[in-house]
């Protein structure tokens, strides 16, 4: 919030918006530079499963591979040395990685479903106990 302010500041004390050299200054400056923080934050988030991944079946050498390939997807100096990791990347994110989110996201409607139904039927021991307690 305090940045927005700031920024908002800039903009009007100089008055030309996000158009004046003082506020292009900081902007390239100080809040692109936030953005570049967060990319190498979030590549850090993907190293931590290697710390922790033992290889002990094909199935885990499997994620070791996929993991591994996202993990050099988002790496722009990778994708530009070698393109094909990004088209890799790509397939992964694209098909199995997307049907293995359309089956969460159908297991968690059907047991939505099944929770309302269980709710209004009174079955569901949790809801009619936090009703008892009001």
């Amino acid at each position: 919030m305090a940045t927005f302010v700031a920024m908002l500041a800039i903009g009007l004390y100089e008055g030309k918006g996000n158009a004046g050299p003082m506020f292009i200054f900081w902007y390239s400056n100080i809040i692109a530079m936030a953005g570049v923080g967060t990319v190498l934050e979030w590549i850090s988030h993907y190293s931590s499963p290697a710390r922790m991944f033992k290889i002990t079946s094909p199935e885990s050498f499997v994620m070791l591979a996929v993991w591994f390939f996202i993990v050099l997807r988002e790496m722009a100096t990778m994708v530009v040395f070698f393109p094909q990791i990004e088209v890799i990347g790509d397939w992964i994110m694209k098909t199995p990685y997307m049907a293995s989110n359309r089956g969460v996201m159908i297991a968690a409607g059907i047991g939505i479903v099944i929770l309302a139904i269980r709710a209004l039927v009174g079955k569901e021991p949790g809801l009619i106990e936090m009703e008892a307690t009001k």
